[in-house]
């Protein structure tokens, strides 16, 4: 658990990733299959996701954004868009 980032954080982080994550493929020039593919879940979940009819969990999120935050066309609209906080960056690199 990342108590650094609490759960309406996450909720607002996860909220704001579901929602621009067409964006995000398509500054990747993905579809829905590859990417999918890419992060590990079916097109059929992706889809899903991506239409509000299912949740993106914390897990997928920090999936999500790893791969994002490595990609040169991603990188600053993860960054301008707070979606890999210091919080999260700190927790991940596993500073005790």
């Amino acid at each position: 658990m990342c108590e650094a980032i609490t759960e309406n954080k996450r909720a607002e982080l996860i909220s704001t990733l579901a929602e621009n994550l067409p964006v995000f493929r398509a500054k990747l020039g993905a579809t829905q299959d590859t990417f999918a593919q890419r992060i590990g879940l079916t097109k059929t979940t992706l889809n899903h996701i991506e239409n509000r009819k299912k949740e993106l969990t914390w897990s997928n999120f920090i999936t999500i954004v790893l791969l994002l935050i490595q990609n040169e066309d991603t990188k600053p609209l993860v960054e301008f868009m707070g979606l890999y906080p210091e919080e999260l960056e700190s927790f991940l690199t596993f500073k005790e």
